[in-house]
């Protein structure tokens, strides 16, 4: 028996509703309608992440592509960067290695040590290589054999000194005797009044020498022609001669001195515009600064062959050189200077023109030939104790075409040169007294005045030409 739910009274089992109040005996439970599934918002949220996950794949795909690009970027600036240094070094190595190869492959030797005169060369010794001698009249005089620093009291060291190519070798003296006073330039033509004769011998063996002096009055001009080219020729391209003066004094006295003359191989360095540039002033300037000490050894002949150009700033030609340009092609317009450093410049075909001033200052020996110099002050200024020798050169509408004031003890010459429409062709200052200037088969025209000698200095010209 069950009983109802809500009257309590007994019920049959299996009642559903009670036949005292009513009531349903079956328990109700709400029946909730089914939910609906949302596929819009299903579908949205679906969207939604394969939005995320495509941006996300895109922004990593950007971000990774974008760092590949730049990486590509970079590289490929940098190969552009490495590629342009290396454009611009091999640039720069066709402008200047080939001059920095041939002067680094022709690097200046070490200078050995000097070579020692044969015998007993201390002053006062039988055979020096020079002395100090008294004359009758108190006077002293220093007698040097084969000394290139003439100009000084103290003597040269001893051993190898360069001089000039001959015939290609090298001579290792700048003279071969010399005599002066102490403290004063050389007087040799005032010891050579004391002088009653001279003997030359090559005493090493090497070549047969037995000079004597055909007169007094050339016999310290050995060291420029006679001798050099004799031993030149005798010893070889390279060599040594042991040469022995033997002076007889009017007096009874008889002094002997030794000197060395060393002939040595030199080899010729060419440098032209090909292996260097040299189109303009400054060009040309690093090329002899940079060729100096090669020029100075005794070893090497430098010659600069200059290209057609105009040079607009003065240059300073140092070292032992030899410059040829290219007639009226190559010009300097603001001069030149010849510098105290330079044992010896030979200008070759080049062209000065000027609007005053000074066209080449020399203040070491200079040799010109075939040169032009024009509309200058002075053409060419020969200072100090230098000289000039030209040849073939063409002197035109300057205010002065030579001017020589120098003590050098030799001859300054002027050979088969022209002089035309300057207000003095040729104005001697100062030279040496007792030597001359020789003025040979030139030709002089419709100049102011032909030669300004007040001091009355002795100018041979020997066969010129005046129109």
């Amino acid at each position: 028996m069950k009983k109802c739910v809500q009257c309590g009274a007994d019920l049959p089992d299996g009642a559903s509703l009670c036949p005292y109040c009513a009531a349903s005996q079956v328990t109700r439970r709400v029946a909730m309608p089914p939910r609906r599934t949302n596929r819009f918002r299903l579908w949205r949220a679906v969207m939604a992440i394969l939005i995320t996950v495509s941006l996300v794949g895109s922004a990593a795909a950007i971000v990774l592509g974008t760092r590949a690009i730049r990486e590509k970027e970079r590289r490929e600036a940098e190969a552009a960067a490495l590629a342009e240094q290396q454009a611009m070094h091999e640039q720069e190595a066709e402008r200047a290695d080939p001059l920095d190869a041939l002067l680094e492959s022709l690097a200046i030797p070490e200078e050995a040590e000097p070579t020692p005169l044969p015998g007993d060369v201390a002053e006062g010794a039988e055979y020096p290589y020079y002395i100090e001698y008294t004359a009758e009249n108190g006077q002293v005089y220093l007698l040097f054999a084969g000394m290139p620093q003439i100009y000084n009291d103290a003597p040269a060291p001893k051993g190898r000194w360069k001089g000039w190519t001959i015939e290609g070798g090298q001579c290792g003296t700048a003279m071969v005797l010399c005599a002066k006073r102490p403290g004063e330039q050389p007087c040799s033509r005032e010891f050579d009044a004391l002088v009653a004769s001279y003997r030359l011998e090559e005493v090493s063996g090497n070549a047969a020498v037995w000079l004597e002096p055909s007169s007094l009055e050339n016999w310290y001009h050995y060291s420029d022609d006679l001798l050099q080219s004799y031993l030149a020729s005798a010893i070889g391209p390279a060599g040594r001669a042991v040469l022995r003066w033997t002076v007889e004094m009017k007096n009874g006295d008889i002094l002997y001195l030794d000197q060395v003359m060393d002939i040595s191989n030199m080899d010729e360095v060419v440098i032209d515009s090909d292996l260097a540039p040299m189109e303009d002033s400054a060009a040309l300037q690093r090329v002899i600064d940079a060729v100096e000490p090669l020029s100075l050894t005794s070893r090497y002949n430098v010659i600069l062959h200059l290209p057609a150009a105009v040079y607009t700033e003065s240059i300073h030609f140092r070292g032992d050189l030899t410059v040829t340009g290219r007639g009226e092609e190559t010009v300097f317009t603001a001069g030149a200077i010849v510098e105290d450093t330079a044992p010896q410049i030979v200008l070759r075909d080049v062209t000065f023109e000027g609007q005053g001033g000074v066209g080449l200052a020399a203040l070491r020996p200079v040799l010109l030939m075939g040169c032009r110099f024009s509309g200058w002050d002075t053409a060419v200024s020969v200072k100090r104790f230098t000289t000039i020798g030209a040849d073939f050169c063409l002197f035109t509408d300057n205010t002065v075409g030579v001017e020589i004031d120098s003590l050098f003890e030799g001859r300054q010459v002027l050979g088969v040169c022209e002089l035309y429409r300057n207000e003095t062709a040729v104005r001697v200052v100062h030279m040496s007294r007792g030597n001359s200037m020789w003025i040979n088969k030139c030709v002089f025209g419709e100049n102011g005045t032909n030669i300004d000698n007040p001091e009355d200095y002795n100018i041979d010209m020997t066969m010129c030409k005046f129109t």
